[in-house]
């Protein structure tokens, strides 16, 4: 892009740090344990930079392979990456990457990740230079619904960049699946917020930015960036240096030189101009950037994929599971390979018809009601006691792992590897076991139901599961409760 990049001010914050919980059994707070001691890590790095490096992993237990970000402690402020870890336990979308663990030694944190084989958005623009309007089209509809989910959770991301956008796979641009990475700066705000923290990089930052009085508005500018230079190759504010840049943003005027736009419909530039215009107030919401005629018109619709009568009645099986088996099942959906659960993203998106990555009882209902039969009304009755049994983090809403953990196919799960995989996840000592108190860690780490803080419910589990009656639960046991038709 021939202008350079670095980072505009200094972040500082210094509220109280939160505590970092991913619940459904699993917590992000760092363990004590050698990462190689799970991991073997590769000598080559994926990637390099002022933060640290990121490499590839193998379990070595379970095969799975991860990228696995090393943050030096010298180069890291603690209460800092606490924060982004509190951050990305909140995060569950299609269009944000995965983080499944974190492990610190005495140099450094290790942040285990999604791995992303296609590498960064920021290098596909240098080796095509420009980009087709429907493949533009297409990167920024995935942008935009994974921060319109953010920003609906009220998260506020604050250095989208290139650098910071990942492509799932190598493939034709059109057909990439786009993820969001790096909230090392990602904030919480309340609505109606003004956030005063000076913090970017310089191209992307927005001029309110710069003046230290801004709201979440400033990610819709850093994307409005990302567009404009998808379809020209290099960005609306440039310069010989960075003050140089700063200057530019902080004016807020960009044009489209004839010679670089004249191929570039008009509805684009439009696009172009709602999200990067200055005040906040007039600018795009990423909701309303969703629904802007040139994103609508540009990507060729697929045919929606309907809730089918195979998905209802695996939601009434996951309502009748055991609270062990749901956790389980939902550190399985978070893990399974993205093809392999293709189809129910799929059913995911066409059903969240606002696009807000989430999808509630009206959406589901209305999906439902899309069946054919008499039955429906008794459908949409029972799919709201379904709803309120599994939606574990009583949000009034399901999460996209919730969704696709409570319509897995059996035989998604089922396979030995699959399920040895979530069982190390809960035999946390390695012993080959599930403990009483390890069942007791997986179900009370959860934000679920408050009766699970209750010793009757994980005696109970434990003496339905425990077929030795030793008082654990081994790896056989485990597999036969995952594949019972039913557990309650």
């Amino acid at each position: 892009m021939g202008c350079g990049a670095s980072t505009a001010g200094k972040y500082k914050e210094t509220k109280p740090v939160p505590t970092a919980k991913a619940g459904h059994g699993e917590s992000l707070v760092p363990k004590k344990v050698p990462v190689r001691d799970v991991y073997t890590v590769g000598k080559t790095a994926l990637g390099e930079g002022g933060f640290g490096k990121v490499s590839r992993g193998f379990h070595k237990t379970t095969g799975a392979t991860r990228a696995i970000k090393n943050l030096p402690k010298k180069k890291t402020d603690a209460n800092a990456f606490m924060r982004e870890l509190a951050v990305s336990s909140e995060l569950d979308h299609p269009n944000i990457v995965k983080l499944f663990d974190v492990y610190e030694d005495a140099r450094s944190y290790y942040m285990v990740m999604e791995l992303c084989e296609g590498g960064e958005l920021f290098d596909a623009i240098l080796d095509k230079g420009t980009f087709y309007e429907s493949e533009a089209a297409s990167v920024l509809k995935q942008v935009l619904q994974g921060v319109n989910y953010m920003h609906k959770k009220n998260i506020c991301h604050r250095d989208l960049k290139p650098e910071n956008f990942m492509l799932s796979e190598h493939c034709k641009m059109e057909d990439a699946i786009i993820k969001i990475i790096d909230f090392g700066i990602a904030c919480k705000f309340e609505p109606g917020q003004i956030l005063t923290d000076k913090y970017g990089t310089a191209f992307y930052v927005a001029p309110q930015v710069l003046k230290g009085k801004y709201n979440h508005q400033c990610d819709i500018w850093a994307i409005g960036v990302l567009l404009y230079i998808l379809l020209c190759g290099y960005p609306p504010f440039c310069g010989k240096t960075e003050n140089e840049v700063l200057r530019k943003v902080e004016d807020g005027l960009f044009s489209f030189p004839e010679q670089d736009w004249k191929h570039v419909s008009a509805e684009a530039k439009t696009m172009v101009r709602r999200m990067l215009a200055y005040s906040p107030s007039d600018r795009y919401t990423a909701h309303a950037a969703l629904q802007d005629p040139w994103i609508v018109n540009e990507i060729k619709q697929r045919d929606a994929v309907p809730l089918d009568r195979h998905h209802i009645d695996s939601l009434r099986a996951f309502r009748g599971h055991n609270k062990l088996k749901r956790v389980a099942l939902h550190a399985i959906a978070r893990r399974l390979n993205e093809k392999h659960i293709q189809h129910l993203k799929e059913v995911f998106v066409s059903l969240d018809k606002n696009q807000d990555g989430v999808l509630t009882f009206n959406e589901l209902s209305a999906g439902v009601a899309s069946l054919e039969g008499d039955t429906t009304k008794a459908v949409v009755k029972e799919l709201e006691e379904v709803m309120a049994d599994i939606d574990t983090d009583a949000s009034a809403s399901l999460e996209y792992t919730e969704f696709i953990a409570a319509t897995l196919n059996r035989r998604s799960f089922q396979e030995e590897s699959t399920l040895w995989s979530a069982f190390c996840l809960f035999d946390k000592d390695g012993s080959g076991a599930i403990s009483k108190k390890e069942l007791e860690d997986i179900l009370t780490n959860q934000e679920e139901v408050k009766d699970l803080m209750e010793g009757p419910t994980v005696t109970k589990i434990l003496a339905d599961v425990d077929g030795d009656a030793d008082g654990s639960i081994n790896f056989q046991e485990f597999m036969d409760m995952m594949r019972q038709a039913n557990d309650n």
